[in-house]
This record gives structure tokens, C-alpha cells and sequence, in this order.
């Protein structure tokens, strides 16, 4: 009646990383007279029980002479959240079915992207417009998550970010390829100093 344990490769990751997980067995009766080990089989479920929705599975075969356990494929993800790991050994000849105890957490962080900006004009004359254009550094890019989220273009009248808006344009992130559309272009009707700045609203990665 063997007992199976597990750990992973990592258990905090950043979205976009990769895992794999490893098992070992106490109390295996390895024999290569009954002619099948068994396997194992691997699940990663999109959440902290080991239940429900299935983000990765893999099946190996047990080595019968050694008694040991291959690694799990390795597993990129791509959706940041909490995960849970299990191994299930199916038995064999010789040995009953086991499963690994529901303790194996994984979290996968998400990407903290900066937001840089560069205006069209960083001096008009009055009645002439400008737009701002914005580019992420570090932003994670997949089409699976549904939301790129958005970023805000705010311009302020003064030379700090707070107080009178002057113009504001919010644009949809570009998820599959993490980009940022301009601006709006803005006609500025008032001679004096303002300051933009863009705010990405995050999103599920």
C-alpha cells in the first residue's frame, strides 16, 4: 500500500513562467516480474482544491524495476491565479492506488508592467493640438485572459498630475500584442503649462 508525495519545481511563479512536478513513493513494491509499474498521473487544477476546472495534465509510466516516478512535463501559465497539484497512482499488479495529499499550492503572480510616455509636441502654439503615446515595459501579452484592460491619457493644467483635467482619452490595451493606442489628438484653446500622464487600469494577468 504505497503512499505518493510531490513537489513542485516552484511554487510562486510569474504569469507566463513554467512548472513541473515531481513524485516519489514510499512503500512501492518494485518488481519487474509483473510486467507493468503503473502510472502516474499529474493534474493541475485552476484552483486551491484538487476538484473542478483542469489547467494541465500529464501521464507517466512508473519505472517497476527502480520503484520510481518520472517528473511531470513541464507547464507554461498564462493566467495568473492560485493553483493546486495532486499525483494519482492507478496501482498495478502488486501494489494499491494511491493519491498525493491536496497540498500542493501554486501562485502564479502577475506581471507588474511600467508605462512609459512621449508626447507628438512637447511645444505647440496656442489653438494647436498634440497627443500622447504610450508603450508598456514588462506587460505579459496573451489573448487567453479576454481583457487587456485599458490605459487613461489625462492631461493636467499645470506642471503636476492632480487638480484641473484639461483632456482625457481612454484607449483598449492591445492584449495579443501588449500594445497602447495614441491618444486622441487635443486642441489646447489656453496658452500655459500642462503635464500628461497615462494609467493602465490592470487586468487579469
Amino acid at each position: 500500500a504505497p503512499t505518493i508525495a510531490t513537489v513542485l519545481s516552484d511554487d510562486s511563479i510569474t504569469v507566463g513562467d513554467s512548472v513541473h512536478d515531481t513524485a516519489t513513493f514510499t512503500g512501492y513494491f518494485a518488481n519487474a516480474a509483473n510486467g507493468n509499474g503503473g502510472t502516474v498521473t499529474y493534474t493541475a487544477y485552476r484552483n486551491t482544491a484538487c476538484s473542478g476546472t483542469v489547467e494541465f495534465t500529464d501521464t507517466v509510466d512508473v519505472d517497476q524495476v527502480a520503484g520510481t516516478i518520472p517528473n511531470s512535463a513541464s507547464h507554461v501559465f498564462n493566467l495568473a491565479g492560485t493553483y493546486n497539484w495532486q499525483a494519482v497512482f492507478n496501482g498495478d499488479l502488486n501494489n494499491e492506488a494511491a493519491t498525493s495529499p491536496c497540498n500542493e499550492p501554486l501562485t502564479v503572480n502577475k506581471a507588474a508592467p511600467s508605462i512609459a510616455t512621449v508626447l507628438s509636441a512637447s511645444s505647440i502654439t496656442v489653438g494647436g493640438s498634440v497627443h500622447d503615446t504610450s508603450t508598456f515595459t514588462g506587460y505579459f501579452a496573451n489573448a487567453a485572459n479576454g481583457n487587456g484592460g485599458t490605459v487613461t491619457y489625462t492631461a493636467y493644467v499645470g506642471g503636476s498630475c492632480s487638480g484641473t483635467v484639461e483632456f482625457t482619452s481612454v484607449v483598449d490595451v492591445d492584449q495579443v500584442g501588449g500594445t497602447i493606442p495614441n491618444s486622441a489628438a487635443h486642441a489646447f484653446n489656453l496658452a500655459g503649462t500642462y503635464n500628461w500622464q497615462a494609467v493602465f487600469n490592470g487586468d487579469l494577468n
